[in-house]
């Protein structure tokens, strides 16, 4: 009996720190969101330059959201600021990618609404 109560307690400890350690990392990122809207009958296209994408050295995470009619929203979390800044010759890469299939949605703009900023919270 000791065996296992001494078992269930390092367990317990193990993903106590953790839950604290990832959370703790991730909190401490980073995250860039970036609006799109694509032009007419260019989605499906779109999409497939989203699936040439890899991950960069400190990704955490990323998806691309479907918001509206012809609109999309990419984001992603980053370690740190530092690497968010180190991906951008990679990630304006990939725009380049897909550059012909967005619309402009302003002249201040051009084809992307993009920002960038500090995790501050996170829930479930």
């Amino acid at each position: 009996i000791n065996n296992v109560f001494y078992f269930d307690k390092l367990l317990w400890h193990y993903n106590f720190f953790n839950f604290h350690k990832i959370i703790g990392e991730f909190m401490s990122g980073f995250s860039n969101v970036v609006r799109f809207v694509v032009k007419e009958g260019c989605e499906t296209d779109f999409i497939e330059v989203f699936k040439t994408f890899s991950n960069e050295e400190g990704e955490i995470y990323s998806f691309l959201v479907h918001t509206g009619d012809r609109e999309y929203v990419a984001v992603g979390t980053w370690e740190s600021e530092d690497a968010l800044v180190n991906a951008r010759p990679a990630m304006i890469g990939n725009l380049d990618k897909m550059r012909n299939f967005l619309e402009e949605i302003s002249s201040e703009l051009g084809v992307t609404d993009p920002r960038s900023g500090k995790i501050v919270m996170e829930w479930k």
